[in-house]
């Protein structure tokens, strides 16, 4: 993930923006990451979206 986040900074990205599972949402906190809307189900399993914007 850390190698992944690097090329986006890289490139310029304004924004990284990925479907989480509500268990792991820590762990994207821990890189930079914010919730952004309400949970959804996908395939029964709980998820949100988060961002993360700017380069580091």
């Amino acid at each position: 993930m850390r190698f992944l986040l690097a090329a986006a900074d890289r490139a310029g990205a304004p924004k990284v923006v990925l479907s989480a599972q509500t268990h792991a949402e820590g762990f994207y906190r821990r890189l930079g990451f914010v919730p952004a809307g309400q949970p959804f189900l996908v395939k029964g399993i709980e998820h949100r979206w988060m961002a993360r914007t700017g380069t580091r």
